[in-house]
C-alpha cells in the first residue's frame, strides 16, 4: 500500500472509523473483480464494486429507510402472491463472468425470474430497480449506476429524490437506450413491466416523520 485514498460513501463521521480498516483490505492501484471481493461480503458492512473499484458504503438515514418502508408496502402488497418478487437491498452481480468488476446493493429491486437467485444473491439483471438518493451517493446513482443498470438490461429504474421529492423513471427502449420521466407529488407512474399497478408519488412522501 502506497497510502492512495480510497473512495466511498460515509457521513463524514464515519470516516475515520472505517478509513484505517478499509486501506487495510486492499491495495488501490488496481482493480478488482466480483470473485476477489466477494470474500468481504462477510466482514458485516456494504460494499459495492463498480468498475473493479470497491466502495465502502455507510447505513442508510431515517428518511431514507422511511420512503423505502413505504415503498416496500406499496409495490409489496400488489405483488403478493404474484411470480414477481419485490426483494430488500440485496447482493446482485449485474453481469457475472470471468473478469466481472460490478457488484452493487440497490435500495429495493423486483425479480421475475427466480434462476437468477443463487447463493441467496442476485446474479443477473432485475426486472425494476430503485435507488432512494442519499447526498453520499446522488451522483454514483444517477450516472454510474444507471448506466452499468442500462448495459446490464435492466427494464426499469426509479430514482427516489427525497429533497425535491420527484421520481425519475427511466425505461430501456428496444434499442437498449433509456428513455426518462420526471414525476411530482401531483403525478402517478405507471409500472411499466405491469399491466396494472399505478404508484402515486404524493403516497411515497406521505410519511409525517419526514423531515
Amino acid at each position: 500500500m502506497n497510502g492512495k485514498e480510497i473512495r466511498y460513501e460515509a457521513p463524514e463521521q464515519e470516516m475515520k472509523i472505517i478509513q484505517e480498516e478499509a486501506l487495510a483490505m486492499y491495495d488501490a492501484n488496481r482493480k478488482y473483480t466480483y470473485d476477489e471481493v466477494q470474500y468481504w461480503l462477510t466482514d458485516n458492512r456494504r460494499w459495492e464494486l463498480i468498475d473493479g473499484i470497491p466502495l465502502l458504503m455507510a447505513s442508510p438515514a431515517i428518511d431514507h429507510q422511511l420512503i423505502s418502508t413505504t415503498l416496500t408496502l406499496l409495490f409489496g402488497n400488489y405483488l403478493k402472491g404474484k411470480e414477481c418478487q419485490l426483494i430488500l437491498p440485496v447482493d446482485t452481480v449485474l453481469s457475472y463472468g470471468e473478469g466481472s468488476d460490478t457488484y452493487v446493493i440497490p435500495d429495493l429491486v423486483v425479480l421475475c425470474n427466480r434462476n437468477k437467485v443463487k447463493k441467496g444473491r442476485i446474479f443477473g439483471a432485475p426486472d425494476l430497480i430503485i435507488e432512494i438518493l442519499s447526498p453520499s451517493t446522488s451522483s454514483r446513482d444517477k450516472i454510474e449506476k444507471r448506466l452499468k443498470y442500462q448495459e446490464a438490461g435492466v427494464k426499469e429504474y426509479w430514482i427516489v429524490d427525497l429533497k425535491n421529492e420527484t421520481i425519475e423513471v427511466i425505461l430501456a427502449t428496444a434499442d437498449k437506450d433509456f428513455n426518462n420521466t420526471f414525476y411530482g407529488k401531483g403525478d402517478s407512474i405507471k409500472v411499466s413491466i405491469f399491466t396494472n399497478l399505478e404508484i402515486n408519488v404524493a403516497d411515497v412522501f406521505a410519511n409525517p416523520w419526514l423531515s
